[in-house]
């Protein structure tokens, strides 16, 4: 430990070490991604408060993250695939890369109206049939929230294209940005009671297009904002779908677990569904802070490295941050936990949010902890990977703990409750971890 401790110092006054870059990125990007989430865990003290752990809020919470599924999805997969490809690396690729962006902003638009059309259509269906286990009061309000909240989707997609062109071009705004929503939602609740009729669902869309708005304002200020173009000519688009469909399907295993947890947890009886939302709030503070920024640091030195055929370099660097971050996590994890109950009283523990709902949230909380250490170290590997486009390997890593998520999370949450949804995250992110570790040890 000591000697990793010391190799850290001597990379950090090295001005020209790829490991000092690594930091100061993460540090930076950490920071934002600190301020947006921070944001919206201010949000959820309120709603936690308003609300409490009820119906109306199982309501609200399952249909934004089903709302919300597409749109992490594409982000992901546009920051992974398409952000090399709108990056101008020297004058002689500017003519490509502009075209490229006009071009695929215009397929953007044509796709949101499509996905918005179909999302407007199918989604309410899905509340006719009995995947879904709501009854009663949870049934009612999800049925006349559904439309408003389908909107979030086009928008939404369209954040995350503009997010991927300001990272683009040299910006991480975007990252602060992310909070824009919470901030818009915790002015809304806080507005007299009856002001709005439901506070919580306009101000979820309102804050979405405001995000928007603050996205397309940078970049047309710093006159980075292009037309958008609807042909597809560009020399690029062969490489785009490649990545993109791979990637895709990849990201789309790992996120449909998310909306798989919702969907068990309404199986468990009412107020399951926002206890799990609650305990997932707290833990997503640490888990997007580490991967947001270990991903959105680490991938853009890793893709130079690729480029530049440094690969042996690439290696040892993954090997080396991916050790020093699943000790990191550990760590992280032995000093929460022993503090999780009082951390979610001194959150959540008001109003409408009793202490027994405190005893179930810090139950999920302190089992959910531990995906931390092997969901940070994988995303290291999850970064090798993309930057030399070994997509294949991606999906297969995916896949692999998908299954394992999918296998597990009867069994647990037949002898542990609505723990057993969490036991079977960690498991999932186990497995995820040492699929990449194979490939890893095997190839290199």
């Amino acid at each position: 430990m000591l000697s990793i401790i010391s190799r850290i110092r001597s990379h950090l006054k090295d001005s020209n070490s790829s490991h000092r870059r690594i930091f100061y990125s993460f540090l930076w990007v950490g920071i934002l991604v600190f301020a947006s989430r921070f944001l919206g865990l201010t949000k959820e003290i309120v709603l936690a408060s308003r609300y409490g752990i009820t119906a109306k809020l199982d309501a609200y919470i399952l249909i934004f993250n089903i709302t919300n599924l597409p749109i992490g999805i594409i982000f992901i997969v546009l920051s992974m695939v398409l952000l090399p490809l709108i990056t101008v690396k020297d004058d002689t690729s500017i003519i490509q890369v502009t075209r490229f962006r006009s071009e695929i902003f215009g397929l953007t638009i044509l796709f949101c109206i499509t996905i918005a059309v179909a999302a407007y259509i199918g989604i309410p269906l899905l509340f006719n049939t009995r995947l879904i286990g709501f009854t009663g009061a949870a049934l009612e309000n999800s049925r006349r929230i559904v439309a408003p909240l389908t909107m979030l989707i086009p928008i939404g997609i369209l954040c995350s294209f503009f997010s991927t062109w300001l990272m683009a071009v040299g910006y991480h705004w975007n990252t602060l940005l992310e909070g824009v929503p919470a901030l818009v939602i915790l002015i809304f609740l806080l507005l007299p009671e009856g002001f709005i009729s439901d506070p919580l669902t306009y101000g979820t869309v309102a804050g979405f297009i405001l995000q928007l708005l603050c996205l397309i304002y940078i970049l047309y200020t710093s006159k980075n904002l292009g037309r958008p173009i609807f042909t597809l000519r560009s020399i690029s688009w062969s490489i785009f779908w490649n990545g993109f469909v791979t990637v895709g399907i990849a990201q789309t295993l790992l996120t449909l677990t998310l909306l798989i947890d919702q969907i068990i947890a309404t199986h468990l009886g009412v107020g399951a569904v926002s206890a799990l939302s609650f305990a997932n709030r707290v833990v997503s503070i640490l888990v997007s802070l580490g991967t947001l920024a270990i991903g959105r640091a680490l991938l853009p030195i890793f893709s130079e490295l690729a480029t530049n055929n440094k690969f042996s370099l690439l290696i040892n660097l993954a090997k080396f941050w991916a050790k020093l971050i699943l000790i990191g996590g550990f760590a992280i994890v032995l000093l929460i936990w022993f503090f999780v109950p009082y951390i979610v009283k001194i959150l959540f523990e008001r109003g409408a949010f009793k202490i027994n709902s405190t005893v179930l949230v810090s139950s999920i909380v302190r089992v959910m902890l531990f995906q931390i250490p092997f969901s940070f170290s994988a995303i290291v590997f999850q970064s090798v990977y993309a930057s030399i486009k070994r997509y294949n390997i991606i999906i297969k890593c995916s896949l692999a703990s998908v299954l394992a998520k999918i296998i597990t999370i009867t069994l647990f949450v037949k002898y542990f409750g609505i723990q057993g949804i969490a036991y079977s995250t960690d498991f999932m992110y186990i497995i995820f971890l040492l699929s990449y570790g194979v490939f890893i040890i095997s190839e290199h």
